[in-house]
């Protein structure tokens, strides 16, 4: 997913709601390490305490007060620094609603909670669903936020997530925070307004969000896998803990619309059309497909697809062992070539609409239509060119065979039954035919084809002189 990365010598945050100033506190800590370090040590109190009054002094319309908090020579894993819980109860009291440190590599993880988010993380890829992580964590005595807090002694909001309980909302809230990849994200709630004192979402584009301020708990690629998996439709029956193997990868070939699953005489399960069970039977048919025969034929399509990437990097790696590789396509070369031939027609074609409008040979209305477009034509024609380009040089650069690609598919060359796991690691979606038939729509598709034009480039011409 994009993040965007806002730099700078100091990095601000705080929360959303509107007000018209903020309530500023400046936090400084001087490490043990630091202290060892001398007076002059671009971390002293000092040094934090200029920088940090300057970021104010600069910007003071925007603060109606500031409040300084300082620990000196305290470790960052300790939690319980005398200034920093002074600082937590400001916030939580509403004294102060705006934060800035000189570093923000200064915020500690905690490693109890830390397990507990990793535990949420892996138990909604192995296939449970939201409302069954909460009921396992509340029935294994694991303790909310609120309630950790609580034991820790720290301050609890009175408003938000302050349930002692665990419930599908605070799992959402957790699997939804790009906060634990290491990057801050702020402005995620805020006040309805000053005489609605409710709190909201807020839409992820309007997030602040600064990249590798902290230590991660969770890496990308693990938190991606979740939110691509929230974006399904991965109900489960009202007293249904585990989510079906196959819970939001169906789709029917004709409408598009979910296939969903059905349990039949004898519990036999079976899927069919949504359209056609609930909407209407003359909107389309039933694409029906027993359970198993959909299993057996999705992991057959896995297993044939993990053959291929594993002989992909046997010969990607004989490729690379050769003394000279090549790496021009004239595939790209002639589309590239296309497009730019394409992109001067249209430019010149731009070009002369002016004094086609100054010569009376079309209406000022006409000029601005046709000038809009030709803009729209040359922003798609170079979006092309750039993606274009782009491939080429990641051809030049040649394949791995350890390309993240093959690594995935290969890590289940012993494969022998499909679990969710799999399927939300490998799979994008399956689309389910009227006759039976399905199609099985892999992640990596765009990456695979790259590589197996790599191979194609090294060995065709090898293959031709052999023949």
């Amino acid at each position: 997913m994009a993040r965007a990365k806002n730099r700078g010598y100091q990095q601000s945050f705080s929360p959303s709601y509107a007000i018209r100033r903020w309530r500023l506190g400046i936090y400084i800590r001087l490490s043990k390490e630091d202290l060892k370090k001398g007076k002059d040590d671009s971390n002293s109190v000092k040094n934090q305490r200029d920088l940090l009054n300057d970021f104010y002094r600069r910007n003071i319309d925007e603060f109606e007060g500031i409040t300084e908090y300082v620990d000196d020579g305290h470790t960052g894993t300790d939690a319980n620094r005398e200034d920093f819980q002074r600082l937590l109860a400001d916030v939580m009291s509403g004294k102060i609603n705006c934060v800035i440190v000189k570093d923000l590599s200064r915020l500690i993880v905690d490693p109890d909670a830390a397990e507990n988010v990793k535990l949420i993380f892996t138990m909604l890829i192995q296939g449970s669903s939201k409302r069954a992580i909460a009921l396992y964590l509340n029935e294994h005595g694991v303790p909310s936020p609120s309630a950790y807090k609580v034991q820790k002694g720290l301050p609890v909001s009175t408003r938000g997530y302050d349930d002692p309980m665990w419930g599908v909302r605070m799992i959402h809230s957790i699997l939804t925070n790009p906060t634990y990849t290491g990057d801050l994200a702020q402005g995620r709630s805020r006040v309805k307004s000053y005489k609605v004192h409710q709190i909201e979402a807020v839409p992820r584009e309007e997030w602040v969000e600064v990249a590798g301020t902290h230590e991660a708990i969770i890496d990308y690629e693990t938190f991606d896998k979740v939110q691509a998996l929230l974006q399904r439709d991965t109900r489960t029956s009202p007293k249904g803990r585990e989510v079906h193997l196959f819970s939001g990868f169906l789709k029917c070939a004709d409408c598009g619309r979910a296939i969903t699953r059905c349990v039949g005489k004898n519990n036999n399960v079976y899927y069919s059309c949504s359209t056609y069970k609930n909407r209407s039977r003359t909107a389309c048919t039933m694409h029906s497909i027993k359970h198993e025969r959909l299993e057996a034929a999705v992991l057959f399509a896995v297993q044939h697809q993990v053959h291929l990437a594993v002989s992909y990097s046997e010969i990607v790696t004989q490729i690379n062992s050769a003394p000279i590789k090549k790496s021009q396509s004239y595939r790209l070369d002639d589309l590239i070539a296309a497009k730019e031939r394409e992109l001067t027609k249209i430019t010149r074609y731009k070009q002369s609409l002016y004094q086609d409008w100054k010569d009376g040979e079309i209406t000022q209305q006409e000029y601005r239509d046709m000038k809009a477009d030709y803009e729209r034509q040359t922003s798609d024609i170079s979006a092309v060119l750039t993606r274009l380009n782009a491939e080429r040089a990641e051809l030049a650069n040649g394949v791995d065979n350890e390309h993240p690609a093959l690594v995935a598919f290969m890590k289940y060359q012993n494969i022998e039954a499909l679990n969710r796991e799999i399927l939300v690691e490998l799979v994008d979606y399956i689309k389910v035919y009227e006759n039976g038939n399905i199609s099985v729509k892999f992640k990596f598709a765009d990456e695979l084809r790259k590589i197996a034009e790599y191979i194609e480039i090294n060995t065709t011409e090898d293959n031709a002189v052999a023949g």
